[in-house]
């Protein structure tokens, strides 16, 4: 409570309360001690009226005073605006939207160049809305055969006229299409030139913070990028920080990518087939995978973890511990990241996530040249320009495990059994891909019944399968086959399957449970009958069969009905899910 002096009266107020009901209260309790022969304080009265009115602008005044206040610290933030200003004071830069990308299987039957930009899209399904993917760069093609092809969504403009310059300080130019996307590596797809003199034009860079663009000397090009929720806007300089772009006639003008977003991560299998122009050279072609890698902008809460998380990485990377902070401030859509100490002092390997249904990032990072392509690329480039002296970097993606659900689903009679299905199959993918699950966790099976029985409309559920499609992982000796087709009859059990070669031809399998199965040559593909079902997968080697010998891979496979094991570098994503349902409305 605080005393203060009101007209010769000394009144005590409760600055606790801030709310209408409180300050009425207050108000007529003040009114009948100074004026002890108002009687009357029904809701009719004209002094209570009055008394009402001032309470609620009270209320008001109080809420901006409280909102303004929160607004200053980013952990009581409640806009994403306020949040917005805290970053840039403290020189982070929101993320915005990632584009998710994809390998695409193109069979060509001649040898010729996909240039960068040419389009695919992808098929329309209802009322959804087609989703362009464009070829990431210029890929030359040697000849007839199936090549895997990196394309990443949005949409390219180049050249763009978007404006004239007039030699005055502080011009603005709105850009013209949003939403920006970013490349791979975190960078802006914008790209803005300036004609200097006629016909000569020159590449003026982009200045990621307002800090740093208030660095720039009078003779300094740069610009700095304004984005807010409808519009975009260029900003050069005033003469004093930054270049003025001199006089002339549509002499500024862009070149950009727009999209991003996890539209791009909903694309199923197979589903991108349909190109926007014809390439004679190219027979066929479709992404075996569905996209990853599409996010967002940042919100307000992922605001709330990332920016104190990069103020402790100052922007460098100086150990392993630093690389997820600086991953989750540059915005490449990355999911999840896991980063430990290498062979030595001097090596940190990496392991990302992508974001959306399949958490396997495209593309590749060779160390030893430090380039890439596709995000893991992206990813180890940007954490390239981050570390400090002579520092090794081995960027791996995450391995998918393909966990399969079936379920049959008792609806209530007077629910329709397509709404009801709908609504079981969206709230069991969302489990599977749930941003809070994270490396080698268990995927519990007691989860799926308890999400599915939730789900409105449904009486009661069967959990007819819970496990998970095997994975062949190399142990030991030369990494030189390729395992596929895997896949375990409905009687196998939770078992480690050891596939070790003996020689260039044979290898045996044996299980941690089960001794040794089968001794069989690599050419002839592989079934392995054993006391409680069936293993089948094939094997292709490269490089020579010889190098084999010696060689051991691990296989891992689950029961029907399980807690689903995981391996400390997997994500669970979803294999398929097949539901029956019984009774309700058709």
């Amino acid at each position: 409570m605080l005393p203060v002096t009101l007209s010769g009266l000394t009144v005590t107020l409760k600055y606790t309360d801030r709310d209408y009901a409180s300050m009425r209260t207050d108000f007529l309790a003040l009114a009948a001690s100074v004026a002890p022969d108002w009687t009357d304080q029904s809701a009719h009265d004209p002094g209570v009226a009055i008394g009402e009115a001032t309470c609620g602008v009270g209320e008001v005044l109080a809420y901006y005073e409280e909102r303004l206040g929160s607004n200053a610290f980013l952990s009581l933030c409640q806009d994403l605006e306020s949040a917005s200003l805290i970053a840039q004071m403290l020189g982070y830069a929101p993320a915005g939207r990632a584009c998710a990308s994809v390998n695409e299987t193109v069979v060509t039957n001649a040898a010729g160049t996909i240039p960068r930009g040419w389009a695919i899209e992808s098929e329309t399904i209802g009322d959804e809305e087609k989703v362009r993917f464009e070829c990431a760069e210029n890929t030359v093609i040697s000849g007839a055969g199936s090549w895997p092809v990196l394309f990443v969504q949005g949409r390219s403009y180049t050249d763009l006229n978007i404006g004239t310059s007039t030699g005055k300080p502080g011009q603005r130019f709105r850009v013209p299409y949003r939403p920006l996307a970013r490349n791979l590596d975190g960078t802006s797809t914008l790209r803005i030139e300036v004609e200097e003199t006629p016909a000569n034009w020159v590449l003026w860079p982009l200045v990621s913070s307002p800090k740093g663009f208030r660095t720039l000397g009078p003779t300094d090009r740069g610009f700095l990028l304004t984005e807010g929720d409808t519009d975009a806007y260029i900003n050069f300089g005033d003469g004093v920080s930054g270049m003025i772009p001199p006089a002339g006639t549509q002499n500024i003008r862009a070149s950009l990518r727009i999209g991003g977003g996890v539209s791009g991560n909903l694309v199923g299998r197979g589903s991108l087939k349909k190109p926007v122009s014809a390439l004679a050279f190219v027979a066929s072609f479709t992404n075996a995978v569905q996209p990853s890698g599409g996010s967002e902008k940042e919100t307000l809460e992922e605001l709330k973890v990332n920016i104190p998380l990069a103020q402790r990485t100052n922007d460098r990377l100086v150990a392993y511990t630093d690389a997820a902070g600086l991953l989750a401030d540059a915005g490449l859509g990355i999911a999840k990241v896991r980063a430990v100490q290498g062979r030595n002092a001097c090596e940190i390997v990496v392991r990302i996530a992508a974001t959306g249904p399949n958490p396997v990032p495209t593309g590749w990072w060779a160390p030893a040249t430090r380039t890439g392509l596709g995000l893991l690329g992206g990813a180890g480039a940007y954490l390239d320009s981050k570390k400090i002296g002579p520092m090794s970097l081995v960027m791996r993606g995450a391995v998918a495990a393909y966990v399969r659900l079936e379920l049959r689903v008792w609806v209530l009679p007077n629910y329709s059994r397509s709404a009801v299905y709908r609504a079981v199959e969206t709230a069991l993918r969302e489990l599977l891909v749930s941003p809070e699950r994270d490396y080698g966790e268990v995927f519990d099976q007691s989860a799926v019944w308890t999400v599915a029985r939730m789900v409105e409309g449904v009486d009661r559920v069967s959990l007819l399968r819970c496990d998970r499609s095997p994975r062949a992982r190399f142990v030991s000796g030369s990494d030189k086959a390729i395992f596929s087709t895997y896949r375990a009859s409905d009687q196998v059990q939770d078992e480690t399957w050891s596939v070790r070669f003996i020689d260039a031809y044979q290898y045996q399998v044996r299980g941690t449970k089960s001794g040794i199965q089968s001794s069989i040559g690599y050419a002839n593909g592989s079934e392995f009958s054993t006391d409680s079902g069936t293993l089948r997968f094939r094997v292709a080697t490269y490089g020579g069969a010889g190098v084999l010998q010696g060689t051991t891979y691990n296989i891992r496979t689950s029961e029907k009905v399980c807690d689903v094991p995981v391996l400390g570098d997997e994500m669970v994503t979803e294999s398929g899910i097949t539901l029956d349902l019984v009774g309700g409305l058709a």
